[in-house]
């Protein structure tokens, strides 16, 4: 009898070896059920954000019949919607990271392929940029406005979207 019993604990022992294998599987699978569309809209979205759709295709730096470096940028309208208040600002940063000058730019409309020119004199301390702000509206009404900004400081020379790709 103590066989019996002895054999029956331990075929108990395997049957709830088994259950918890199969209760970490099946949530395995759902928590990656739910997770994994997630992932995949945050990718998306941020794969499609708004604040790429009006880029940085120009950022040199020049130097100008004086013998001063001159910075010249450009945005593009790469979306084929109309933008209107566009408006930009990059900042000149020294190596501590604090501003030195600044270049701004506006137009009333950007229209799709339309390009937006700043250029500015570039301080000899400036060794970096950002782009502190960039504001447009859009929509039927022109009532869809975003205000981004300010972004990651960038070498000088660095595009967000190469128009000869």
């Amino acid at each position: 009898m103590d066989k019996t019993r002895g054999s029956t604990s331990n075929q108990c022992e395997q049957c709830e070896r088994y259950r918890r294998r199969w209760r970490r599987l099946v949530w395995t699978v759902v928590a990656g059920a739910v997770v994994l569309p997630v992932v995949a809209m945050w990718l998306f979205i941020v794969s499609h954000s708004d604040d790429e759709i009006v880029t940085v295709v120009r950022n040199e730096v020049v130097q100008d019949a004086s013998g001063g470096r001159l910075w010249r940028g450009a945005m593009l309208n790469s979306a084929d919607t109309e933008y209107r208040e566009v408006a930009v600002t990059f900042r000149f940063l020294d190596k501590d990271g604090r501003k030195v000058g600044q270049a701004s730019a506006s137009a009333d409309v950007l229209g799709s392929g339309q390009v937006l020119p700043l250029e500015a004199p570039l301080p000899a301390s400036a060794v970096r940029m950002q782009m502190f702000s960039l504001y447009w509206r859009r929509g039927r009404d022109f009532n869809d406005e975003r205000l981004f900004g300010p972004y990651t400081p960038w070498e000088f020379g660095y595009l967000q979207f190469d128009p000869n790709r």
